[in-house]
């Protein structure tokens, strides 16, 4: 396997090279996530805290599936538009999606904030204003997105990446400000809304020299529904991949107690290390795949280069997690006091350490799925979301009728997600033959 990711690497070094970029940034962003994550516990040690800091993180996630299966849209268009040499039309179809943007996020923080009442009592959060502030982060997030989406889908790798990373930094940087103030749990809601406001500001600065000073080179009215119809499915594809991973907790969340709840934040918390940690890798795929795919190149040679080392690393967490899970969060605790934090409010997560492993094994399976979902995404193939839509059901249906404990909901996930995994890998194969018979031709 070596000798045929050096090989790959050489016949792909530009591609190497952007991916590189994005994976730097990618490990310094996440590196500086978790940072913010084990921050925010040394802080706020209580598990009741740490859940409802959990529910915030999730929930603000699976709110912004739309608006983040139509950003995926827009960067596989922005990228059509710099193959076709349509640059010019670039500025009245960012003025287009971003006006769309601000309805979406006017409707759904809406939606939270009057709801505030009856979320409170579904999740067992006693504090109303929780949703005030979540309704507000929701809002200045989406007005991020298509920032971001522009930036990836124009290949601007560099200003991407700040981006990526100052996010996560003014976070830290704030949250570390208005605790020192006094201001408790409410620094995590304050830091959040500073620091979108400021990359906010920083990502129009970026764009600005993509986007010409006149609007006058209109975009179809045709290419803008291509985008809306193509997040259709995408919307279904998001919605199966962040269930997977998001919504156990939220029924742990309404379904459990706070301390059973706060336990598997804390699990959850370990599982997104591996999960990141994969995703670093695949961070420059997309864009440069559906690239290749406009031209008509062998999309394929692409794919084998980022399918060795995902394989790889997959292998590699496997035995960390199954083998030596206590030993994984002795280093964390070490890593703790290196950096500054109080170890003795990570001595918790001894107590799912026994869940671990068989959770790493969730966590692979739904690395594997992201991998071939985002290649999917970037050839355009988006059928795959009837196998998102028959999971998503078999989910739900799983877990509400046969879960009892935290275990029971982890192999409810390892079944539903397995299926899914098998179905994504046939869907793979066959477009390998059909592309294979087609360049013969």
């Amino acid at each position: 396997m070596l000798t045929k990711i050096r090989s790959a690497i050489v016949s792909n070094k530009e591609m190497f090279n952007q991916m590189l970029i994005v994976s730097f940034a990618t490990i310094i962003s996440s590196f500086l996530s978790y940072y913010f994550n084990f921050f925010v516990q040394s802080k706020f040690p209580s598990l009741e805290d740490f859940s409802n800091f959990q529910f915030l993180i999730t929930f603000l996630t699976l709110i912004t599936i739309i608006p983040g299966s139509i950003g995926t849209s827009i960067t596989t268009s922005v990228s059509e538009f710099l193959g076709d040499g349509k640059k010019d039309q670039l500025t009245d179809f960012f003025l287009k999606i971003y006006l769309l943007y601000f309805i979406l996020g006017t409707i759904l923080s809406g939606l939270v904030y009057f709801s505030k009442s009856y979320l409170a009592k579904i999740f067992n959060i006693s504090n109303e204003n929780f949703f005030l502030f979540l309704a507000t982060i929701l809002f200045i997030s989406l007005l991020l997105t298509p920032i971001t989406s522009f930036l990836y889908g124009l290949l601007r790798f560099y200003s991407y990446s700040l981006v990526l990373v100052a996010l996560i930094f003014f976070k830290i940087i704030f949250l570390s400000i208005f605790y020192q103030r006094g201001f408790g749990f409410d620094s995590i809601f304050y830091s959040f809304i500073i620091s979108s406001f400021l990359v906010l500001f920083i990502g129009f600065i970026l764009i600005k020299g993509s986007l010409s000073n006149s609007v006058n080179v209109r975009v179809p009215v045709s290419f803008i529904k291509k985008v809306i119809f193509l997040s259709g499915p995408l919307l279904f594809i998001t919605i199966g991949r962040e269930m997977l991973s998001q919504v156990d907790f939220l029924i742990i969340k309404s379904k459990f107690d706070t301390l059973t709840s706060g336990s598997y934040a804390l699990l959850i918390n370990l599982g997104k290390i591996y999960l990141f940690g994969s995703l670093i890798i695949v961070g420059a795929m997309l864009p440069q795949i559906a690239s290749s795919y406009r031209t008509g190149g062998n999309y394929f040679k692409k794919l084998q280069l980022y399918l060795y080392i995902e394989l790889m690393i997959v292998f590699i967490g496997l035995i960390c997690f199954v083998i030596f899970p206590k030993y994984l969060i002795d280093l964390l605790i070490l890593v703790s006091k290196a950096v500054g934090l109080n170890p003795s409010s990570f001595y918790s997560y001894y107590q799912v350490v026994d869940l671990l492993p068989v959770y790493s094994i969730f966590i692979s399976i739904v690395i594997l799925i992201n991998f071939f979902t985002l290649f999917f995404i970037s050839i355009q193939y988006v059928k795959i979301f009837y196998g998102y839509i028959l999971a998503l059901f078999g989910q739900f249906i799983t877990i509400q009728y046969f879960s009892w404990d935290i275990l029971s909901v982890i192999i409810c996930n390892i079944i539903v997600s397995s299926i899914l995994l098998g179905y994504l890998v046939y869907e793979t194969r066959k477009r390998y033959q059909d592309f294979n018979y087609s360049s013969s031709v």
